[in-house]
């Protein structure tokens, strides 16, 4: 099959990036969060969902709950994941909850609506999911807050590999999460 015909078959998929920024940045200033690590179990509270740690299956990394007649939301986090992966995880769904509000799996009539983070999550294939993990990576990892972050360490130039550890320690992610922000941002090469 000739790339022409290819490229019209699938559609190219848009991350609403400057959305998810805006939404991030008022999530920041309703929370009063100025500097890392940011507490997205507070930020779920402040917005009444209710965060849930469950043992499960390793491949089940959390889901997102709205029930539809009580107006209840709920974040399932899989209990078993590192504190890391859990941040990650909870801000995920959070992603979800904000920009994926009209976008839903219906489940049980029309009762609950449920949206999950599972290995699906991960393989860049579906639009909501990875709108899910740029917001993740933003709500975690503010642009703003790395910037501050890089120039105050510029003062004292550390190798990449120490930079990237002390700025996961800093931000409360995983060494792997900071390091595709990092080279997102233009910082590191991986």
């Amino acid at each position: 099959m000739d790339r022409k015909r290819s490229h019209r078959r699938w559609p190219i998929m848009r991350v609403r990036r400057r959305q998810i920024r805006e939404a991030v940045d008022q999530l920041l200033k309703q929370s009063g969060t100025t500097s890392p690590a940011v507490d997205v179990e507070a930020i779920a509270k402040l917005h009444g969902i209710v965060v849930q740690r469950q043992k499960v299956e390793d491949s089940f990394s959390g889901f997102l709950l709205r029930d539809n007649q009580s107006g209840t939301v709920v974040i399932g986090v899989n209990a078993q994941h590192s504190p890391v992966r859990r941040r990650f995880t909870i801000a995920h769904e959070l992603g979800h909850f904000f920009l994926h509000e009209h976008e839903k799996l219906r489940v049980d009539q029309g009762t609950f609506v449920i949206n999950r983070r599972d290995a699906r999550s991960s393989t860049g294939t579906d639009i909501q999911e990875i709108e899910a993990n740029a917001f993740a990576a933003e709500l975690l990892m503010p642009e703003e807050f790395i910037l501050r972050d890089i120039e105050e360490l510029k003062k004292n130039p550390l190798a990449d590999h120490q930079l990237l550890s002390r700025m996961a320690d800093r931000y409360d992610v995983s060494e792997p999460a900071m390091a595709i922000r990092l080279s997102n941002l233009g910082f590191i090469s991986i």
